[in-house]
């Protein structure tokens, strides 16, 4: 909807006190829309899908820096990137998630294939490749209208991430019943990291810190 929807849409956020990253307006231009500090924890967005391709270097470059500058923080990045449509990530993608892995990120959370993707440990750290749709419009699978959402719980030596399958009514996002949602993260656990493929099927994976 343009600039006037996204200022619109930031405004509602900020009155429910929902903090936001990013702008698809100016994609990576605008450092202070693509970085957000809260607590502990560090958020970065970088936008890998035309036409706002950011540079892998500069991506890499950016989460080494950053980590440097906090190297006690939580660095959590968040990337648009990936192939419509396709349930299994790309080797670009793995390929990437691995260099901002080994240059300080500690999590990657991914989006724009419109579907849930597999998820990778590596490292020691979580990649969800893409957690699909959340409120979207497109009704012409049954995979553009799930989505996963992600509960993180960070303790001094753990982080539990709580895995939470969604079904998307009429671009309304609701917890699957539990038998769907159960069926659900045993197909993603198949197309998943063999590490993780138990604690997929259960909902909860634990990484220590």
């Amino acid at each position: 909807m343009g600039k006037e929807g996204l200022v619109e849409t930031k405004t509602w956020l900020e009155k429910c006190r929902i903090n936001y990253l990013g702008n698809p307006l100016f994609g990576n231009q605008d450092k202070n829309d693509c970085s957000f500090f809260s607590d502990n924890i560090i958020f970065l967005a970088f936008n890998h899908i035309f036409p706002f391709n950011a540079n892998d270097a500069e991506m890499i470059e950016t989460v080494q820096k950053m980590k440097s500058l906090h190297p006690d923080k939580l660095l959590i990045v968040s990337m648009h990137w990936g192939e419509e449509y396709q349930l299994v990530n790309s080797s670009s993608q793995q390929k990437l998630a691995h260099q901002l892995i080994n240059n300080g990120a500690d999590l990657i959370i991914g989006h724009h294939p419109h579907v849930v993707q597999s998820i990778e440990k590596y490292q020691g750290k979580l990649i969800f490749y893409s957690l699909g749709n959340f409120i979207f419009d497109q009704y012409f699978s049954k995979e553009t209208q799930q989505g996963l959402a992600v509960g993180l719980e960070i303790h001094p030596d753990e982080l539990t991430f709580n895995l939470f399958p969604l079904q998307i009514n009429l671009s309304q996002p609701i917890l699957m019943e539990q038998d769907k949602a159960r069926d659900f993260l045993v197909k993603l656990a198949k197309r998943s990291d063999v590490q993780l493929v138990e604690e997929i099927k259960n909902g909860i994976i634990k990484i220590e810190r």
